[in-house]
């Protein structure tokens, strides 16, 4: 049922192209979601009068079922893909297929992609891994990107490594590191960032309410948690639409992705040290392009830390190359900038140390001569 008024898909769709959203599709079969059966039909499931021997494998009566679906739903989400001018930008297949013991992840998941494809899909599909074994999720089938859910602790010292791993993994196939699922906590999505994530989605943005959905009984082997009503865990909005502490966070990070734009996509993650940092616990960096460096040290403790930063180019300058020293303040990790060379924004010289964080880049109005106008902000210690 894709037309009643409770689950018209295209509508959403619809909704979803007016305030300029893109969306990453989930049609399952298996979506999980906090959902009764992760929303496969309890008729299924092993025991029922002509039901599947196995389900999220490739049984021949548990795939005509799936097929029968992705016939219904597959057709109307290509119709509204970005290769077609709607919303639909990336198509999920599945979900964290590893935590499952799938016995042949391979053909099951070249059959879902090949259904896709068969029905139009032309944006990237792709499988999520819920405990890092990508080809467990994905089945390393064909056409298929491995993505990966993070769950780290926040004060991990060790995750900005771990988190690097994937980029190389994945770069090695020439893939992008995508985390679709992820904390909620900014500081985490910034580290994500800084080991080279192209995409974050922090689970989850905006809470709600479980009107006419099946609410999960047992969820997470509790049998007396039911997800009823009320859908929210910690969301930057919560149910009742009121805006808690991340929601701002959100925005800050918002603006400085877009004021450093597509060299960000270019960007090669380091550690901190390889971009002239010492003394921070935690964070990471990205190499830029071209050179110099977008540094992230994170700040884990909850306490004001003092970290030291080294740019060439002051050096070279003040013919002092000692660093400066610049406090980070607690439980945060900014985007600061090292020896970034002006010239992809179309001007001549360097920024060689920024300790406040860029959020917007312009050229300045008419009579300024065409200036570059960087806008940054930062705390009463800032420096540029």
């Amino acid at each position: 049922d894709l037309t009643s008024p409770e689950r018209e898909l295209q509508h959403f769709l619809d909704l979803a192209a007016a305030r300029g959203l893109l969306v990453m599709a989930r049609p399952g079969p298996y979506i999980c979601s906090e959902t009764d059966g992760g929303g496969l039909p309890w008729w299924l499931h092993h025991g029922a009068s002509g039901a599947p021997q196995a389900v999220r494998t490739s049984d021949p009566v548990y795939l005509e079922a799936v097929d029968r679906w992705f016939g219904a739903v597959i057709p109307l989400l290509a119709a509204n893909q970005t290769t077609s001018g709607g919303p639909v930008a990336l198509l999920q297949i599945e979900n964290e297929l590893d935590f499952f013991d799938c016995p042949d992840p391979g053909p099951y998941m070249e059959h879902l992609a090949r259904s896709c494809r068969e029905h139009g899909i032309e944006v990237p599909i792709i499988a999520c891994a819920g405990q890092g074994e990508l080809r467990g999720a994905s089945g390393d089938a064909e056409g298929v990107i491995p993505t990966v859910n993070l769950y780290p602790s926040d004060t991990s010292r060790t995750f900005d490594e771990e988190a690097r791993y994937y980029t190389d993994v994945l770069a090695a196939r020439n893939l992008p590191l995508m985390v679709t699922e992820t904390n909620r906590l900014h500081r985490t999505l910034r580290r994500e960032i800084l080991a080279g994530a192209r995409l974050v989605a922090p689970y989850l943005q905006t809470s709600g309410f479980d009107h006419l959905v099946l609410p999960s009984a047992g969820n997470w082997g509790d049998p007396g948690n039911l997800m009823t009503h009320d859908y929210d865990f910690g969301g930057y909005i919560s149910p009742d639409g009121r805006r808690r502490p991340e929601y701002d966070a959100a925005i800050a990070l918002a603006a400085t992705l877009e004021a450093w734009g597509e060299r960000l996509a270019t960007a090669q993650p380091v550690p901190l040290t390889e971009a002239g940092v010492e003394g921070a616990a935690a964070g990471g960096a990205l190499a830029l392009d071209g050179g110099g460096h977008i540094v992230g040290p994170a700040e884990i403790s909850g306490l004001e830390q003092p970290v030291l930063l080294r740019s060439e180019a002051l050096a070279a300058a003040t013919g002092d190359d000692a660093g400066a020293e610049a406090v980070l303040a607690p439980g945060n990790c900014p985007f600061w900038a090292v020896d970034v060379p002006l010239a992809p924004w179309g001007s001549d010289g360097t920024l060689a140390l920024a300790t406040a964080e860029l959020v917007a880049v312009r050229t300045a109005e008419a009579g300024s001569g065409g200036a570059l106008e960087l806008v940054l902000e930062g705390g009463e210690d800032a420096r540029i």
